[in-house]
């Protein structure tokens, strides 16, 4: 599992209505104020779907909440309605959501409601019923390559990754960057533990890939036809926007690439030796 809201703040992924709320950013630290006394939170994630395990919003003075998924398939599920920080998950969709709509029916004192911070926990594209079963947390980043004009997708995992390839030409390939989350310990909603999912898509809308020397003006497809360089020895940069992942493995798909030393930063700050290797 992990907390998603980072990452919709970060990807201007968060819209109110009826009137917009100017300080997005505060909805993970000290809280919004709204002006409207039933205002709504759109929430569309801003890349691939996941599912969702819990939400919650804490506030001052909000006393209901009413929530409706819209699945992959575009379906929108019936309002969930209770208490704002305690919502019956049973109802979730098991299906991978796109959006989320939060609308606040009711606060404690009548009025508009204060300080409101949103949780979203939300893990893999695929949940697994199971019971009593613990994983540990995976990213993965997958790295695709190009070969006779297909683009062939592979799972890999990196929080920085360096591509270096044989000497006389420049490297062309396509990134795409996927991330996936699997439950850590014990789950918090009992029967259901995180599967993988594609990360790549996040990274970019998020503008969190650089490359150096020379940065690639066509970010958006290292997930599609992939990206040519004129570098012929250049790192790639994968920052991760809101919250760390454990990365299970790191793969660099391309027409000409032969070898690549891969360094991870912790979370802790610590660095990696360079792992080199096909």
């Amino acid at each position: 599992e992990m907390e998603y809201i980072d990452t919709l703040i970060t990807s201007n992924a968060i819209q109110t209505k009826p009137t917009q709320v100017s300080n997005i950013k505060d909805f993970h630290t000290q809280g919004c104020d709204f002006t409207d006394k039933k205002p709504t939170i759109v929430l569309k994630f801003p890349a691939s779907s996941a599912t969702v395990q819990n939400v919650k919003v804490l506030a001052t003075n909000v006393k209901e909440i009413a929530v409706v998924f819209t699945t992959e398939s575009g379906s929108h599920t019936a309002p969930i309605t209770g208490s704002p920080t305690n919502l019956p998950v049973d109802k979730f969709p098991t299906e991978k959501v796109v959006e989320i709509t939060i609308t606040i029916t009711e606060t404690t004192d009548s009025g508009a409601p204060k300080s409101v911070r949103v949780s979203i926990i939300a893990c893999a594209p695929g949940v697994t019923p199971s019971t009593g079963v613990t994983s540990s947390a995976t990213t993965h980043t997958s790295v695709s390559g190009i070969s006779g004009g297909q683009t062939t997708p592979a799972e890999t995992g990196a929080s920085a990754d360096q591509g270096t390839h044989s000497s006389g030409s420049s490297a062309t390939g396509t990134i795409s960057t996927g991330s996936s989350v699997t439950s850590s310990g014990a789950s918090t909603t009992p029967g259901k533990i995180c599967d993988e999912m594609e990360y790549i898509d996040t990274l970019i809308t998020s503008n969190a890939i650089q490359t150096k020397p020379t940065q690639v003006s066509n970010i958006k497809e290292f997930h599609t036809q992939g990206c040519d360089f004129t570098d012929k020895k250049p790192t790639i940069v994968l920052k991760f926007p809101a919250s760390s992942a454990t990365v299970q493995n790191v793969k660099v798909l391309a027409t000409n690439v032969k070898e690549i030393a891969v360094v991870f930063t912790t979370e802790s700050g610590s660095q990696t030796a360079p792992i080199t290797g096909s």
